[in-house]
């Protein structure tokens, strides 16, 4: 099983991964069935995910944290987070991260489901 650790890595290098467009270190936190659910749209493999992360605005910082193991099974886990993303110091959006995380022979754990729900998110401001 993996270590508490290694699964808030896991979580870091997901933030990290979007936060400096590395489509490498992102991926890496991904099985390469990987599904990936947001309240805009579904997205399954490595592939559908890169696309989904290009989406991701440059500038915007994301952070997880309360992160907490709700279940451990054969090969893996199911864990939750909460998550705040920031911009120019002003809080964008906050929400939950429900995944399923599969670990490895060597310990390493990677998603396998995330699912991202928002509990608030900023609304622009109205033209006058």
């Amino acid at each position: 099983m993996a270590s508490t650790a290694r699964l808030v890595d896991l979580y870091s290098a997901y933030a990290v991964g979007l936060d400096t467009a590395d489509t490498r270190l992102f991926l890496s936190c991904f099985t390469d069935d990987a599904v990936l659910e947001s309240p805009a749209r579904t997205v399954r493999g490595h592939e559908e995910l890169t696309a989904w992360m290009s989406l991701s605005r440059l500038g915007v910082v994301h952070h997880s944290f309360n992160v907490l193991v709700l279940e451990e099974f054969d090969q893996g886990i199911s864990s939750r987070a909460d998550w705040v993303t920031y911009e120019a110091g002003e809080t964008l959006s906050t929400g939950t991260y429900r995944d399923t995380v599969r670990v490895d022979g060597q310990g390493v754990p990677r998603f396998s489901r995330r699912v991202i729900t928002y509990t608030w998110r900023r609304t622009p401001p109205t033209p006058a």
